[in-house]
């Protein structure tokens, strides 16, 4: 292992003191979103080869001897080298779901809402801006599944702000209010 990196969001326990005399290059910047601070983790590596991790995720030692294993057999094929995300269709399915969550409670609560138009455009945008801006095209088929990945991570996000959003403005009870005067009419 080359180097690892941690993105700090300006923690106040001794994250940064005990990665420090670890080893690790931190770099404390407060939270924007979850992108963002991946991308800046990402920016700040010196190497070709990344492997994220969120806090709360650990890789046991048979894995990562496999990894490496496979590195040094140059046996990994078809690694996605343009595209922002990892191809591995399952892992990237559960993180998907995982993440847009996280996601969408952050953005409900800094304001985010959402109506019809987010959820046309967000995930379309979601797909053209890792198929073409990150130029996924030039990954194959890995690139268009990460690509149709980042758009439904978008509407799922998309969906999660919805709910939120009915919680919060008691749609629901409106929908009852509409329903009930639909049975009397």
């Amino acid at each position: 292992m080359d180097e690892v990196i941690i993105v700090d969001d300006q923690s106040t326990d001794n994250t940064v003191d005990i990665a420090r005399t670890r080893g690790c290059k931190v770099i404390v910047h407060p939270m924007q979103s979850y992108p963002e601070q991946r991308n800046i983790g990402i920016d700040s590596s010196s190497n070709d080869w990344i492997l994220r991790l969120d806090a709360d995720e650990r890789i046991p030692l048979s894995l990562r001897d496999e990894i490496l294993g496979r590195i040094q057999q140059d046996k990994l094929r078809n690694p996605a080298h343009h595209t922002n995300a990892n191809p591995d269709l399952n892992t990237r399915f559960l993180k998907t779901l995982r993440y847009a969550h996280l996601q969408a409670n952050m953005e409900f609560q800094q304001g985010r809402r959402v109506g019809a138009f987010d959820f046309f455009w967000g995930p379309l945008l979601g797909f053209a801006k890792s198929y073409i801006w990150f130029r996924g095209f030039m990954d194959g088929l890995n690139g268009w599944i990460i690509a149709w990945c980042n758009m439904l991570t978008e509407f799922f996000v998309c969906s999660y702000i919805f709910e939120k959003q009915e919680e919060v403005h008691g749609l629901d009870a409106r929908r009852r209010q509409v329903q009930q005067a639909w049975r009397e009419t």
